[in-house]
């Protein structure tokens, strides 16, 4: 005896497998639950059509078709009255132009789409709304094919897979919380990801290895949402990735794909954005954050001319930004708003790199580095604000280095942040050009190397400025405009220079210079200047302080070497004037017109020559000198109770002394053969006092 089927299965199976049939139909519909459907055309059939409806819980529909074309499979599990806990199965292989349309409501249920060998037009939509549902759908060697999945509801999971396919699409959407959802699309080219995900703890993952021409295209809204973009192996690509909300984070990455491209922004807070590119010539990242407490990771390696630009609006984002091992790459980073920072890494076999930062807020940080054998290299570091910080180091050749900052409160610090190395520029032929606009602002520099050049400017209060060289051909020029500005310079090399201009109040300038061609000249107007310049073991070199109007002011010239060549000259009341050359061809003359002034001018060496004038009140001239071919020039036009003396101990001295005024004391000492004093006096009670003889 034949065993029945029961009634439900029974009627629901329908088999079409006729031999090379067409415009087959098969059309069924369940009521109730646990109902089971089968449908199966096959047999190189053409124009086939299957449709199943079931209505009830735990009903299962598998349909078939094979070798057919312009066929469609049309199955729905509790349309306007939710079923639960389906399974839908549709399988087409072998066919041309054809589609799979899959429809649930209701919880737990499951639909398997599948579609091989298909070309020219083939489609897989799927259609579920409720909560812990499950999508599987797949497509492989298919031209101008699509997959399209729609899920509303709470934890929902969605699988995509398109293999071997060219013109390809896979569309996702998902409203609701806790979904999951996988795309990947392989070995294929000129195919696109597009994923809308809407709601609370949401997590999509989109791939594509071996598809160039290809996009991925990403967009979440809600909170707490996780996104993962990658593409591998691929050129000519692209990820669009947007997420607005709080808490989420987004991944974009891209390997082994030139000419590739990343855009991701995030609006919201504490989100977290990772983008990188590995391999990928001639590629760029663009990331765009607005909110408050976001993070930004940002890299290209082994990427040749690649570029990020990142820009953040809002407060208390950071951003960190490492490209390495690739020439002529660019790194631009914006930020906006209060304590905010940004790190930009350029360094490892780094050529001809850019980096450009800004900030507009207060409170805000800047590590910048290009370093580890890197090359023509500028970085350019802006700021607006109070109390913002930027920390800059470059090692290597061909560097330019550019800060500006404009507040209250900002430091630079040129310097090595990172360890390694103490300083901010190392190499040849590197520029730096600091400024700062504000108050208690602070810039250190150190440059190592050869032929480097250094601006510094500060407007301001209470501006310190440090700057050290060591190398050839070194320059440093400073500005400062303000109240109790500091400004320190170490020289070790040849052809140093450095010029400057000091305006404002209790100013004080430092500045060393060693071996051949120093020059330094040192410019101050204001009140309590101090000015001292050393040039150590110093050949050909020259130094200059000037001070025109100002008060309590002092420099100090000390010079040793061959060909020197040093001149002070201050107008107002206090100063101080020293100068003291040891060595060869040296010549000095320095100068006070004001109140209670000293000169002082001590000369060792051969052919020294000193000029020496000091008018006003109080005054006092002492010139002293030791060596050949000394001549001391003297001159007090205008003051009163002036003492000058001179002390010449050498060969061929001579002293010539003129004093215009009263009270005046002349004292001139040679020690020597052969010497000359000529003192001249206008004004009544002066004394003039004269030695000459040998030791």
């Amino acid at each position: 005896m034949k065993k029945l089927l029961p009634l439900a299965i029974a009627a629901a199976m329908a088999s079409q497998a006729q031999a090379a049939s067409d415009d087959n139909t098969a059309l069924t519909s369940q009521f109730g639950n646990g109902n089971a459907a089968t449908i199966d055309q096959t047999v190189e059939s053409n124009a086939n059509y299957a449709e199943t409806n079931q209505w009830g819980d735990n009903n299962t529909v598998t349909s078939t078709q094979s070798n057919t074309s312009n066929s469609s499979i049309v199955s729905e599990q509790g349309y306007d009255n939710p079923s639960n806990g389906g399974s839908l199965t549709a399988t087409q292989e072998g066919s041309e132009d054809v589609s799979i349309y899959a429809r649930q409501e209701g919880e737990s249920n499951v639909a398997i789409a599948s579609q091989t060998g298909a070309t020219l037009g083939s489609s897989i939509s799927t259609f579920q709304n409720g909560n812990g549902n499950n999508v599987d759908a797949a497509q492989s060697v298919i031209e101008a094919s699509s997959i399209v999945v729609e899920q509303a509801g709470d934890s929902n999971v969605a699988d995509v897979d398109q293999n071997v396919t060219v013109n390809a699409a896979a569309n996702l959407l998902q409203d609701g919380s806790a979904n999951n959802a996988t795309l990947n699309q392989s070995n294929s080219s000129d195919v696109t990801i597009d994923v809308t995900s809407v709601g609370t703890g949401n997590t999509v993952t989109a791939s594509q290895a071996t598809a160039d021409l290809s996009a991925i295209d990403l967009i979440q809204d809600g909170t707490g949402n996780n996104a993962n973009a990658s593409q591998i192996n691929a050129s000519e690509v692209s990820i669009t990735a947007d997420q607005m909300g709080e808490g989420n984070f987004l991944s974009a990455n891209q390997n082994n794909s030139s000419l590739s491209s990343v855009e991701a922004s995030q609006n919201g807070t504490s989100n977290s954005l990772n983008s990188s590119q590995y391999s990928s010539e001639g590629s760029s990242i663009e990331s765009t954050q607005a909110g408050t407490s976001n993070r930004a990771y940002l890299g290209q390696y082994s990427a040749d001319n690649s570029s990020i630009v990142l820009s953040q609006d809002g407060k208390r984002n950071s951003a960190s930004i490492d490209q390495s091992n690739a020439n002529g790459t660019s790194a631009e980073a914006t930020q906006l708003g209060d304590d905010n920072d940004v790190i930009i890494h350029q360094w490892s076999q780094a050529n001809d790199d850019v980096a450009v930062t800004f900030q507009q807020g207060n409170g805000n940080d800047i590590h910048l580095d290009q370093y580890s054998n890197t090359s023509n290299s500028i970085a350019t570091l802006t700021q607006v604000g109070d109390n913002n910080e930027a920390n800059v180091q470059q090692e290597g050749n061909n560097l330019s280095l550019t800060s500006v900052q404009t507040g209250n409160g900002n430091t630079i610090n040129s310097s090595s942040w990172l360890g390694g190395f103490s300083g901010g520029q190392n190499g040849v032929d590197h520029v730096a050009v600091l400024t700062q606009t504000g108050d208690n602002n602070t810039i250190n520099q150190l440059q190592t190397g050869t032929a480097q050049f250094v601006n510094l400017t500060q407007q301001g209060n209470d501006n310190v400025s440090t700057t050290t060289q060591a190398g050839n051909n070194n320059s440093v020029v400073y500005t400062q405009t303000g109240d109790l500005n500091t400004l320190m310079t170490t020289q070790s090399g040849e052809f140093n220079t450095i010029e400057g201009l000091s305006e404002g109040n209790n100013n004080s300038v430092t500045i060393s210079q060693a071996n051949n061609d120093n020059e330094a000249t040192v410019n101050q107007f204001g009140n309590g200047n101090s000015a001292l310049i050393d040039q150590t073991a110093s050949i050909s070199g020259k130094a200059s302080a000037t001070v025109y109007t100002g008060d309590n002011n002092s420099a100090t010239i000390i010079q040793s070497g061959e060909l020197n060549d040093a001149a002070i000259v201050n107008y107002g009341s206090g100063a101080t004037t020293e100068i003291f050359q040891t060595g060869n061809n040296n010549e000095a003359w320095g100068g006070t017109w004001g109140t209670d002034t000293t000169l002082t001018i001590t000369q060792t060496g051969d052919e020294n020559y000193a000029y020496g004038d000091a008018s006003s009140n109080l005054s006092d001239v002492d010139i002293t000198q030791t060596g050949d071919l000394n001549f001391a020039e003297v001159e007090s036009w205008w003051g009163e109770s002036n003492d000058l003396d001179v002390v010449q101990q050498g060969n061929n001295l001579s002293a010539d002394v003129y004093t215009n005024g009263d009270l005046n004391v002349v004292t001139v000492t040679q020690y020597g053969a052969y010497n000359t004093t000529t003192v001249n006096q206008n004004g009544d009670n002066n004394t003039a006092i004269v030695n000459q003889g040998q030791l």
